[in-house]
């Protein structure tokens, strides 16, 4: 008869020994992305732009990723579980419904302190629930994934609730916005140095639109069924978040991760 603790357990301490490269590489801000080829890929830009990226972004021919292969299909796996909890499929709460409760309960008038307290429970939910992925998610989270979150935070859904109070529309950035060009000079076999470009795919747009659809929907709610009216300036809605929520979300994923994996090994 298997032992489904010592299963999980087992499963932690390999997704643990997987991404421990990336921890270790992307351990300070600044790391340089990339470093694992992608291929057969074609670049975002050189689709969008044919003939003329060559023109636009010279040297633009590969695409690279911050994880291997095998660890890319399971960051892809984990986004798609994650994805999930936001829309709440089954018997969880969207993160709309989060948004709502963290407003009206503990942060109105500040949307922005809902959407981070919503944010914070979806993740700890997930991470409790799936343990197995929470490497995975710490992984990604210090190679640019607290950067996504602060941006969706901070930046692209920080006045839904405005913008719901005025009836107009957000506009959520298309791919584009999602790739970055890096530059590299590296020494031929020749001996001559050579510049290259190179695209680094965020692999989280997926979810990032679902995130920024259930804070519409939020904000769309607390608008047409609570009247709300009153939204605060900018200023004023960031002052009741941490100043720095990269390394706020990065410590809230690594603290939350440690103690499951360190809760693995008693088994």
């Amino acid at each position: 008869m298997t032992n489904p603790s010592l299963e999980l357990a087992a499963r932690i301490t390999a997704a643990d020994h997987q991404f421990a490269s990336v921890r270790q590489r992307f351990d300070h801000p600044g790391v340089e992305r990339g470093g694992c080829p992608r291929a057969g890929v074609t670049p975002v830009y050189v689709r969008k732009f044919g003939d003329h990226a060559a023109t636009i972004f010279p040297n633009l021919a590969t695409v690279e990723a911050s994880f291997d292969a095998e660890q890319l299909r399971a960051v892809t796996t984990t986004l798609l579980l994650l994805k999930s909890w936001i829309t709440g499929d089954t018997d969880r709460a969207p993160l709309a419904e989060r948004i709502l409760d963290a407003y009206l309960r503990h942060t109105r008038p500040y949307f922005v302190a809902a959407l981070l307290q919503a944010t914070e429970a979806v993740l700890a939910d997930f991470l409790t629930a799936h343990p197995d992925h929470a490497p995975v998610i710490d992984a990604i989270f210090c190679v640019a994934g607290s950067e996504g979150f602060r941006d969706l935070v901070r930046l692209y859904d920080a006045r839904a609730l405005e913008h719901a109070s005025a009836a107009t529309t957000i506009t959520f950035p298309d791919i584009l916005a999602f790739v970055n060009l890096h530059e590299r000079t590296s020494r031929t076999a020749d001996g001559t140095w050579q510049e290259s470009r190179y695209e680094v795919w965020c692999p989280g747009y997926d979810l990032a639109k679902e995130y920024h659809r259930q804070c519409v929907q939020a904000a769309h709610a607390l608008v047409d069924q609570h009247q709300i009216v009153f939204v605060p300036s900018l200023q004023e809605e960031v002052g009741m978040i941490p100043d720095n929520l990269v390394a706020h979300f990065t410590t809230f994923v690594r603290t939350k991760t440690m103690q499951l994996v360190h809760e693995s090994t008693k088994y």
